[in-house]
């Protein structure tokens, strides 16, 4: 490999900041209507004593798409709670074995909600179910925010993965 190939990012570093941007935009977004949702429901029921029927239900269905597509960019950004007091003690070498090992344990944990929670948001689509609540709204295709974060969560993690066992590689290698 050449020094200028060395120096410019592996497309999997690039990959690994496109998921987390879109992770952040998404999250950063549905809090931001979460809060105005909030807000004005707050304010329309205190100064004009009305209540605004869909603020609080699209509130609630916002709390899946803020944890969820966020997770991408807290992984990225090794946010995510970890088991610090374990492996402060160890050295570098061996904490990257033990996130690695831990972000390939969860690979199929996740893999699994994500074909789980679609198939449910597919049947719920298909069966057409709405909330319970007065605006009726289809309930499958709220659902279906879960599978997408978990998706660009896996996406991530996969990048996560694959740069952390390079670099093991080549510190072994080197």
């Amino acid at each position: 490999m050449s020094v200028a190939q060395s120096r410019q990012p592996s497309q999997w570093r690039s990959l690994g900041g496109v998921i987390p941007g879109i992770s952040v935009t998404i999250g950063s977004a549905g809090l931001s209507l979460m809060v105005v949702l909030v807000v004005a429901g707050v304010v329309s029921r205190k100064v004009f004593n009305l209540s605004i029927p869909f603020a609080i239900e699209y509130s609630e269905y916002l709390i899946p798409v803020i944890a969820l597509w966020g997770a991408a960019y807290t992984l990225n950004k090794e946010g995510h709670v970890i088991t610090d007091i374990v492996i402060q003690h160890v050295s570098k070498r061996a904490r990257q074995w033990f996130l690695l090992t831990g972000y390939i344990a969860g690979l199929p944990y996740l893999v699994i909600l994500i074909i789980f929670t679609a198939k449910l948001a597919l049947a719920n689509i298909g069966f057409h179910y709405v909330s319970m609540y007065a605006t009726r709204t289809p309930l499958g295709y709220v659902q279906l925010a879960v599978p997408i974060g978990l998706a660009l969560f896996v996406i991530q993690l996969l990048v996560e993965i694959i740069m952390r066992a390079k670099s093991l590689y080549l510190s072994y290698k080197g």
